[in-house]
């Protein structure tokens, strides 16, 4: 049985209990390692005490600290590449990996995420690379995202800051 890599804590941060999992999931881009981050949320138990266990319901995409290169956004075409093969012939697969973790999602269902990704090619156990795709992948549809609010709301998203200050 292989063993786990454990956690370490997470910091409380301007975004609440967040912790990179780059470096955990094996990341060796060093502008990518820090632009994901997984929450942590308190679990009260029974006896009053509390552990910090991961959401699973939440993700953060911190594009701000991410510094991607051209060899990174070129890792991305072969991964949008499988999306698109894997949603055109298993589409109900997708389906069920998304629903997994949404408002009618089980722990069963979770727990075949990964099995399901690999066998449609878009995760493989041990090779980093599939996961730097993904975290390459994430920052551009972030940046699509953000900068059609800061249109569609009026806002400029010429700032270094989280607010604008005019």
């Amino acid at each position: 049985m292989a063993k786990k890599k454990v956690l370490r804590a997470a910091g409380n941060t301007r975004y609440g209990s967040y912790l990179s999992v780059g470096e955990l999931l094996g990341i060796k881009a060093s502008g990518l390692q820090n632009a994901i981050k997984v929450q942590f949320i308190p679990q009260w138990e029974e006896q009053g005490q509390t552990e910090a266990v991961l959401s699973k319901r939440s993700l953060l995409v911190d594009i701000g600290v991410s510094d991607a290169n051209l060899d990174d956004i070129k890792k991305v075409a072969r991964l949008a590449e499988q999306i698109k093969q894997a949603s055109l012939e298993h589409p109900d697969t997708l389906l069920a990996m998304v629903n997994a973790f949404g408002r009618s999602g089980s722990k069963p269902e979770r727990e075949k995420t990964l099995e399901r990704a690999e066998s449609l090619g878009l995760w493989q156990p041990g090779d980093s690379e599939p996961t730097a795709s993904w975290i390459g992948l994430l920052p551009i549809g972030v940046a699509i995202f953000i900068s059609a609010c800061c249109q569609e709301t009026d806002t400029e998203c010429d700032t270094d800051t989280d607010t604008d200050t005019d």
